[in-house]
């Protein structure tokens, strides 16, 4: 009796030292649904970390060939300003050339008109002191030396007498017909001929 009392109780205690599925706590399927929504959550969670990444290295290259852009803008604008600069700088070094030439033309020009002004003035100054002289036909009897009565050339020394110093211009017109000599004179016959005397 005592043996199979013995036994009873290591049967009992060998029960209670492992348990079965029967005796498993109500806890367990909770804890591997939690840690099965855990995995879940955790595999959603990589997959978002490497789209991130992803995201990341596509923003970074992004960046690096905006990067790139704009030091070739950067680049493109500094040519473009030397540019403009240097086209500025010719611009103003042709304006000023123009400019100087135009300033020396325009001096000319002044000085010529200073000169025609000048010229004009003495002009009229001449002329106001000039007479206006109007032309004046006179006949005279010119007396004819005998050795010249027959000369067709115009008298120039008997004109210079009759018109008595007034050294103006004088034309003299001594028609071929000559006067009768005049027999009343003393000292014989003198032969005088009408020559036509015009005072300028």
């Amino acid at each position: 009796m005592a043996s199979s009392s013995s036994l009873n109780t290591q049967e009992a205690i060998d029960l209670n030292d492992a348990p079965s599925v029967m005796h498993a706590p109500s806890s367990m399927p909770e804890c591997a649904a939690s840690v099965s929504n855990m995995g879940c959550r955790l595999h959603v969670r990589n997959h978002e970390v490497r789209m991130l990444r992803s995201r990341v290295t596509i923003l970074q290259r992004l960046l690096k060939e905006n990067k790139k852009k704009v030091g070739e803008f950067k680049e493109e604008n500094k040519m473009l300003k030397m540019l403009v600069d240097s086209y500025a700088d010719d611009l103003v070094i042709r304006s000023t050339e123009q400019k100087k030439q135009f300033s020396s033309q325009w001096d000319k020009i002044i000085s010529l008109e200073e000169k025609l002004v000048e010229s004009k003035s003495k002009l009229d100054k001449e002329t106001s002191e000039k007479s206006v002289i109007k032309p004046i036909s006179i006949e005279k009897n010119v007396y004819v030396t005998p050795f010249k009565r027959n000369h067709k050339k115009e008298y120039k020394t008997n004109v210079a007498r009759v018109d008595k110093g007034k050294r103006l211009k004088v034309e003299t017109h001594v028609p071929k017909p000559m006067f009768r000599p005049n027999l009343g004179e003393a000292g014989g016959s003198r032969l005088y001929q009408r020559v036509t005397i015009v005072y300028h």
